[in-house]
């Protein structure tokens, strides 16, 4: 493996990504963690693209407007319908056909199909699972493609959603206790 400027802007682009993504679980509420998601998602388009993963950075973009769209749907105190849902997952499956190249490419997108109901779910706790489970299959893709920062993001990610899910649990231990 050379050892190219884009290789390494790359992975600086990928370092970025990886403080977005792995503090975005760390927050309680879910409209900040989804601006982190969003802040990951367009470092990340930049990694990958630099990397020429284009599966990844097909995904990521998609992913990006899928972040905007749930941020601002929620923001505005609207709930995601189903039409939106089934147009979030037709937008990641058909641009992904075009970046497929080989077997491992269809491991971002199961990551953010898992992604997308991730960012449906209600509940904090229950996105954070979904985010791990996400995670190990990116990690994966990452290894295969080189995205040597982005597997320890994502490596981090998953330990920091286990941390908050571990933190933000205790904090309900104790009110119940209380209660």
């Amino acid at each position: 493996m050379e050892i190219t400027t884009a290789f390494i802007l790359a992975q600086i682009f990928g370092l970025l990504a990886s403080a977005a993504y792995i503090a975005s679980v760390q927050f309680k509420k879910k409209s900040h963690i989804l601006l982190l998601m969003l802040s990951n998602s367009l470092l990340g388009i930049v990694s990958f693209a630099l990397l020429e993963a284009w599966a990844g950075t097909i995904i990521y973009v998609v992913g990006t407007f899928v972040a905007t769209t749930i941020y601002l749907l929620e923001k505005h105190d609207k709930k995601v319908s189903w039409p939106i849902i089934v147009a979030f997952v037709v937008a990641e499956i058909v641009p992904w056909t075009i970046g497929y190249q080989d077997w491992y490419d269809i491991l971002p997108l199961a990551g953010t199909l898992l992604w997308i109901v991730s960012m449906l779910q209600r509940d904090e706790n229950r996105l954070r699972w979904f985010i791990i489970i996400s995670s190990v299959l990116w990690v994966i893709y990452e290894v295969i493609t080189n995205a040597y920062v982005m597997v320890l993001t994502d490596g981090f990610a998953v330990a920091s959603a286990v941390i908050a899910i571990i933190r933000f649990r205790k904090g309900k231990d104790v009110k119940t206790k209380n209660n």
